[in-house]
């Protein structure tokens, strides 16, 4: 089944007072193949915002101006995108079956997912997607701990750090959608260096890539 690769950028690290001001997804199929992409601007309170993560975020007042859209819209189209690629099984408490999509990113459990569940929340809306995602910063941590014990351990766990490790571009490091992709390729290398890219443990196939 497809793994969805997302992140998102905020206007500061409080996610009960801060909020979403860009979302990225790639939908990954089998062979690592690229499937589908998202990538919105939010508009957002700029009062409410916290300067110092906007310069980090790479803000542009003209870009967002010209290209955003209502926090709800944003939030409707990161849902409408889940429920594409929705191939998890799930029962209803009432016997009823329905799907929802397996996510994954870098730092989502305790960053990420706070942020998008209360998003959905705010906007009466139901998050098709797998409760548990899966972690690309757990999977370094146990990447260190087995893999590199024997080298000189990385300074840090983040994508940024990963990315130079493993050899990939990430010259664009807090743009959403630039560090999804650098995310996929450091799952990858990581799974593989781990031993854990049998075929039966890759993303399925199903559908051509598409884009928006």
């Amino acid at each position: 089944m497809p793994i969805v690769f997302f992140d998102i950028e905020t206007t500061g690290l409080d996610h009960a007072a801060h909020e979403i001001c860009q979302i990225a997804a790639v939908a990954i199929g089998k062979g690592w193949v690229e499937r589908d992409a998202l990538e919105v601007k939010l508009h957002f309170d700029d009062d409410a915002a916290d300067p110092q993560s906007l310069q980090m975020n790479s803000y542009d007042p003209q870009v967002w101006e010209k290209h955003a859209v209502s926090p709800e819209v944003g939030i409707q189209q990161f849902s409408s995108f889940l429920q594409r690629h929705a191939e998890v099984p799930k029962v209803s408490r009432r016997g009823k079956p329905y799907k929802v999509a397996q996510l994954a990113g870098h730092n989502i459990a305790t960053f990420d997912m706070l942020f998008v569940r209360r998003a959905f929340k705010t906007h009466n809306l139901f998050l098709p997607a797998e409760f548990l995602g899966l972690d690309t910063l757990q999977l370094a941590a146990w990447w260190r701990q087995f893999q590199n014990a024997a080298g000189q351990p990385p300074e840090n766990l983040k994508l940024s750090t990963l990315s130079n490790i493993f050899g990939i571009d990430h010259d664009d490091a807090h743009d959403a959608l630039a560090d999804v992709r650098a995310n996929v390729l450091v799952a990858k290398a990581m799974i593989k260096t781990l031993g854990l890219d049998r075929a039966s443990m890759l993303p399925s196939s199903g559908g051509g890539k598409r884009s928006r």
